[in-house]
């Protein structure tokens, strides 16, 4: 956790780099945090806090920017460009080998991968194409999970005696 002080600063370049593109810039909050409290910063900004959950919206983002987190699995399921930021050096390497995936670990570098996601068509398509093609390895979306689920407990509950 970061003291108040450098997480509204952060919070602040964050909003600032994310706007600075011809995009909507929709917030999703960690559902533990207070809307109210980032509205100013939001309006400042011009930027959107969802009513809805990261989950729900993936799917409708052309880019997703977040830390590390299962968000990120959802997004490259549903064949979004994504940017991991990782400021602080937590070095995991989950996403390491992923080609739709952009991990940034300076403030710098943050802005110029954006702007090259959504002012270079050729980029961003092959980027996409790359999260398409891996988005099965992490997550499937066929609508048959609690089938799945079922079914599987269903042959365990079987060889229980």
């Amino acid at each position: 956790m970061l003291p108040w002080d450098v997480h509204w600063a952060e919070t602040r370049f964050l909003f600032e780099c994310l706007t600075q593109q011809d995009a909507v810039v929709v917030l999703s909050l960690h559902p533990k945090s207070d809307p109210a409290a980032y509205q100013p910063l939001a309006d400042e900004f011009g930027a959107l806090i969802a009513q809805r959950r990261a989950y729900e919206l993936i799917p409708a983002c052309d880019v997703f920017v977040a830390t590390f987190s299962g968000t990120v699995m959802a997004a490259i399921g549903c064949g979004v460009p994504t940017v991991v930021i990782d400021f602080y050096g937590l070095n995991y390497s989950y996403f390491d080998n992923e080609p739709g995936i952009m991990i940034v670990n300076q403030h710098a570098d943050l802005a110029p991968i954006l702007e090259r996601l959504f002012n270079d068509q050729e980029y961003y398509a092959q980027v996409a194409l790359a999260q398409q093609t891996r988005g099965p390895e992490w997550i499937l979306l066929d609508g048959l999970c609690t089938r799945r689920i079922t079914d599987e407990l269903y042959q365990l509950m079987a060889g229980v005696s």
